[in-house]
């Protein structure tokens, strides 16, 4: 018996130690279907997301992929840990405490890039170039008789760029106060229920998953997930439409058949 093991156990090392003989093959098909799950598994998440050229990811995968507004009323509770009577819990509110506020942050203000965009961009840019062309033409191609007309034209061309870059200095802080002002049209307080208890918070405290309560004359303090709503129902869309009249909301049911996210509230 122990000249078999010995004999067996050479035959195994002789094997693995000889280069010239192929490795065994009934290990191979495993170890290619595992290296295959492997590598879906990590490159689709790769190739579903586009990217844009600054190689951040494209907002609109996220929005595409939003479907809250086609579920049914009971997978929206499920969804989001909520009650439909209750609204959150203590122990949901304590978990999404840390949660970022219902905001929509401003973009971060960097003056030197508009001062920079006000004097350079657009129309400024080709100035510039004409600009240092009669600087040249005077100074020092023209010489040894500069024309005077030359600087003149380069003083001309001067005082147009800043009054342009004044102009579109001008233009873009028009446009800064009236988004400020659609801001400030923005709702402040929110009538929520939370632990069963119906309760006014201020609507930068509204979080994923608050049962709202709207009413006659409110505005709508976040996007919502309509769940139970009265046959008269009517919205006031003039801020993101244009839209002056006010008419019913054929979309505003809890039972949607619809599949346009932005037109749901």
């Amino acid at each position: 018996m122990d000249i078999e093991k010995q004999a067996s156990k050479s035959s195994v090392e002789a094997d693995l130690k000889s280069p010239d003989k192929p490795a065994r093959r009934d290990s191979e098909p495993g170890i290619a279907i595992q290296y295959r799950t492997l590598s879906l598994h990590v490159d689709r998440p790769a190739t579903n997301k586009k990217k844009r050229g600054n190689g951040k990811v494209d907002p609109t995968e996220d929005i595409s992929d939003i479907n809250v507004h086609l579920l049914r009323v009971e997978d929206v509770f499920t969804r989001y840990s909520t009650h439909p009577t209750l609204g959150l819990e203590s122990a949901a509110l304590e978990r999404k405490r840390n949660d970022p506020k219902n905001i929509i942050s401003p973009p971060p203000a960097q003056y030197w890039r508009k001062i920079v965009t006000y004097l350079f961009g657009g129309f400024n840019f080709l100035m510039w170039i004409a600009f240092i062309v009669t600087i040249l033409s005077y100074k020092p191609l023209g010489e040894p008789n500069p024309q005077i007309l030359n600087l003149g034209v380069a003083i001309l061309l001067i005082a147009v760029i800043i009054i342009s870059a004044t102009f579109y200095a001008l233009v873009d802080f028009n446009a800064s106060k009236i988004m400020a002002s659609i801001r400030g049209l923005v709702a402040e307080e929110a009538i929520v229920i939370r632990n069963g208890v119906k309760q006014e918070i201020k609507a930068e405290d509204v979080t994923v998953g608050d049962l709202v309560v709207l009413s006659l004359g409110q505005r709508v303090p976040a996007d919502l997930r309509l769940v139970e709503v009265s046959s008269d129902l009517k919205f006031d869309r003039a801020l993101l439409t244009g839209e002056r009249l006010v008419g019913r909301d054929s979309d505003a049911s809890p039972f949607p058949t619809v599949v346009r996210f932005f037109e749901m509230v």
